[in-house]
């Protein structure tokens, strides 16, 4: 009776120890893989605020780190904010050609994250920089499209103003009027 009891408690100790084998590490891969899109999430905010107080060659150390852990992770939240501070890092330093190059050609993976509008936002200026002012013209269309199905008004506003400067730098004065009109009257 007694080598049964022994037995039977050996055989609940072995089955809980292989149990635990098998769900602490998946448990330990999660909060692993949390703990490192905090990390990725920390190294963006860091690399903002970088770029905010001028720091841009450290910003651009910074960066690089975030979004290659974030590619490395498969984390597409954490990889768009590193190309919005890669796109505000261009444009800063005054860049919209870079910007262009690394930036643009990336655009479309972006869309649906949080940082897309923003993104597409830096990528259409720039085209408006470098005179591509119909290219320029076309994205903040689609972008305003997206911002008014959002019901962001404050989006809407900086876009039709923006779009006002593509639409005078196409030579297009009327449509430039009524958008900077149309600007104005969504902010009353």
């Amino acid at each position: 009776m007694r080598l049964s009891i022994i037995i039977l408690i050996f055989g609940f100790w072995v089955q809980d120890a292989f149990s635990m084998n098998l769900i602490a590490p998946i448990t330990d891969q999660v909060e692993m893989a949390n703990r490192d899109t905090s990390y990725v999430r920390e190294l963006n905010e860091k690399s903002q605020r970088m770029i905010e107080e001028g720091k841009l060659d450290s910003a651009s150390v910074v960066i690089d780190e975030a979004l290659s852990l974030a590619e490395f992770l498969n984390d597409i939240e954490g990889e768009a904010f590193a190309i919005l501070n890669l796109a505000s890092y261009y444009d800063t330093k005054g860049l919209p050609d870079s910007l262009l190059i690394s930036v643009a050609p990336l655009l479309d993976r972006y869309e649906g994250t949080e940082k897309y509008s923003r993104i597409e936002n830096l990528v259409a200026t720039s085209h408006h920089e470098v005179g591509n002012f119909q290219q320029s013209l076309d994205l903040y269309k689609k972008m305003f499209d997206a911002a008014k199905q959002d019901s962001d008004i404050r989006m809407q506003m900086a876009i039709t103003q923006n779009m006002g400067n593509s639409y005078s730098s196409l030579g297009d004065m009327p449509s430039a009027i009524d958008s900077y009109l149309s600007s104005l009257e969504m902010a009353e």
